[in-house]
Order: C-alpha cells, then structure tokens, then sequence
C-alpha cells in the first residue's frame, strides 16, 4: 500500500511523512525528489528541464520503484511529493493503478498566506522556487476531490489521525510514537 502525500512546497508533507514514518510499522518514505536530484546532478545545464516532473524518465522510474517496493516489501510506502501538473498526476496515477497498486492519495492544505509564510523561511532557492509555482499549484489543487483533502493547519496529531482513519487498513497496535500515535 502507498500513501501518497500532495500539497504545495511548504505544506508539511515531509514533516507528515516522518511522524506517519514512525507512527506505522513496517514503513518506509520513498521521496521521488531524489531520483529529481539524478537528472540535476547527471544532465548537462543545457538540457535540462525547468522542473523534474516534465522528464519522462522521472515519471517512469517512480513508477517502477514503488511497483519494486509494492512487490517486494512488506510494510506501507510513505510518498511525500508534490504533483501539480495534471499530465504527470495522471500518468503517475493510471500506472500505478493499471499495476493494481493500492494508493491513498492525501492533498495536505494549508492557506496561501501560510504557505507564503513558510516558504518565507526557506533558503533563498527554495523560497523562490515555491513562490514560483504557487498559484500554479494552487489552481491545480482545487480540482482535486475533497475527500483527497486534508487541514495541515491543525494539530499534527489529528492530521496523522485523519490520514491513518481514512487508510482504515492500519492497525493502531502497529502505531510506535505515543505523543502522535496514542490519539
């Protein structure tokens, strides 16, 4: 099973992952911004893309590394990522789905003037990477589901909570972090 959590850059989706992290055992994160970091590392300056989701090798090889874990581990795969434009939500999706590979996708929302906040805080890049994709993201988001749809300004507790609730397969007796998990 994968949990799949979306949301802008700066809504808590690698905090979220973490406390899910240690909150289900077995678990492990897989974060596709590394192999992302492949192409920025290994590819020329001139031909690279302005954003590693539009490579259709990045998208591919997601795929086939949580179709590897799926199929080879036992325990629930934690994807903290954000997908934002629709071609690339949708072929990531219909892969894994034509795999028969459960995934339960969360959109983590935080209001604009808090992601702003956030991003704020970030170094420089980050910050202007973020602001730069913002209301591109944003706009995408609101097609989602609601049902998709989770508060991450709330206490992290009940965030957790909600996303454990909703993927309803997960025992509470396989839950280790009793600050967050005991709820």
């Amino acid at each position: 099973m994968i949990i799949w959590l979306n949301g802008a850059y700066g809504s808590g989706k690698t905090t979220i992952a973490e406390l899910l992290h240690e909150c289900i055992s077995p678990s492990w994160i897989c974060d596709p911004e590394e192999i992302g970091d492949f192409f920025r590392k290994n590819l020329p300056k001139e031909i690279q893309k302005d954003d590693f989701q539009k490579y259709q090798e990045w998208r591919t090889w997601n795929v086939q590394i949580l179709e590897k874990l799926n199929r080879e581990y036992s325990g629930t795969i934690i994807v903290p990522m954000t997908l934002h434009m629709k071609f690339c939500f949708e072929e990531i999706f219909k892969s894994l789905e034509v795999r028969n590979i459960e995934v339960h996708r969360f959109l983590l929302e935080v209001s604009k003037e808090e992601l702003i906040r956030r991003l704020n805080l970030r170094n420089d890049a980050l910050k202007k990477w973020g602001l730069s994709h913002l209301e591109e993201e944003l706009t995408f988001f609101d097609t989602l589901p609601d049902s998709e749809k989770i508060n991450n300004q709330q206490n992290l507790e009940l965030v957790v909570k909600e996303i454990l609730e909703k993927v309803g397969t997960v025992s509470y007796t396989h839950l280790t972090l009793p600050t967050i998990c005991s709820v």
